[in-house]
């Protein structure tokens, strides 16, 4: 699919490869597990006054690849359909504030995310 994540001992890292990275002109993005606030599986229709700060969007196919601003939040998308998104809602990361992900199995993903969220809010 050319998204892979990792789960590191203090950051998630979410790789692409292949056609997305041109699209995208970004290859890795890394986030620190105490900056992820929520986690979920779901839908998301980027809004149509989006900006591309670089991205990529092809709008009626609903394919979007990059970074993205609206009203003064960065995103970064990387999807070609509209649901079954990783969604991760990020604070205190250097630019995003949202990271929405198409994968084979995001609830998989989203399950093994909270898990690393709740095993670094232990003591």
């Amino acid at each position: 699919m050319g998204r892979s994540v990792h789960f590191g001992k203090t950051d998630f890292t979410l790789r692409l490869t292949g056609l997305h990275t041109l699209l995208a002109l970004k290859n890795t993005i890394t986030i620190p597990y105490q900056s992820i606030k929520h986690v979920e599986v779901g839908s998301f229709v980027p809004p149509t006054w989006m900006l591309r700060m670089p991205g990529t969007s092809f709008g009626p196919l609903n394919i979007y690849e990059g970074s993205f601003q609206h009203r003064n939040e960065w995103y970064f998308l990387s999807f070609a359909q509209t649901d079954s998104l990783l969604i991760l809602e990020v604070e205190g990361h250097a630019k995003y504030q949202h990271v929405i992900v198409q994968l084979e199995n995001p609830t998989e993903v989203a399950a093994t995310l909270r898990k690393y969220l709740r095993d670094q809010k232990a003591p």
